[in-house]
């Protein structure tokens, strides 16, 4: 039995390496991802000031509907003279903490990847969260989303099976990969509806240009169909 009635309030969204790179179906004239930068943090801290706070409060407002987050924290000048290891830690606990109170503060927006890059700026600005919130898209039952990276788009369909007389999921297929995603690998997110992760499926290789899994390739293996109303797919280098 076709998926039909978790396909009506599918969102599919696609996020590349962690970081970004997603754009707009041919359906959706609105934009699906915004990214922003936030500075003031302190030399070789972490925490967010109260200014960064009430900067991240006006984005969240200004910007209502968006449902995922990815942050990626940067240190400045390293005029210490720190390890490699200090620096990216201390970026990634700036990428960590801000996105964190994103979490908090917008209540709906699931927090999908935070990473620490050391930088080498020479101003205060360069100690910094770049933040990227993704919309969900309304796949109509065809989760088809333009990105921009190994493809251009992607099919996404899910079945169901009868478990103890109600729906769960089965398996769900990824159509239309493009070749020179090939020996990438593909990781598969089921959200509810406040975009809490309720399962998951990680590093599938990419052989063809499909790619279909069913429910034991997902942790945990039983879901209600009726729980899973967004998909995250991540493309990643193998």
């Amino acid at each position: 039995m076709k998926f039909q009635r978790l396909l009506a309030a599918l969102a599919a969204l696609l996020i590349l390496t962690g970081v970004v790179l997603l754009a707009g179906t041919k359906a959706h004239a609105e934009n699906t991802k915004i990214t922003t930068s936030f500075t003031g943090f302190a030399f070789e801290k972490s925490d967010l000031t109260p200014p960064i706070k009430k900067q991240i409060k006006l984005w969240l407002q200004t910007n209502p509907g968006y449902v995922v987050a990815s942050c990626v924290g940067f240190t400045g000048h390293n005029v210490n003279n720190r390890t490699q290891t200090f620096l990216t830690k201390l970026a990634n606990a700036r990428a960590k903490n801000l996105c964190d109170y994103i979490h908090k503060t917008a209540g709906t927006v699931t927090i999908h990847s935070t990473k620490g890059i050391p930088g080498n700026g020479q101003t205060p600005a360069a100690r910094k969260v770049q933040v990227t919130l993704y919309k969900s898209i309304d796949s109509g039952g065809n989760g088809i989303v333009t990105i921009g990276v190994c493809d251009n788009s992607l099919t996404v369909k899910m079945m169901s099976r009868i478990v103890s007389g109600s729906f769960a999921f089965n398996s769900i297929t990824v159509k239309n990969i493009a070749s020179t995603c090939k020996n990438d690998v593909m990781d598969i997110y089921f959200l509810d509806s406040n975009g809490n992760q309720l399962a998951s499926s990680l590093n599938n290789k990419i052989l063809l240009t499909s790619l279909t899994l069913n429910y034991q390739a997902f942790a945990p293996s039983l879901i209600a169909s009726n729980q899973i109303t967004q998909v995250a797919i991540e493309l990643r280098v193998n």
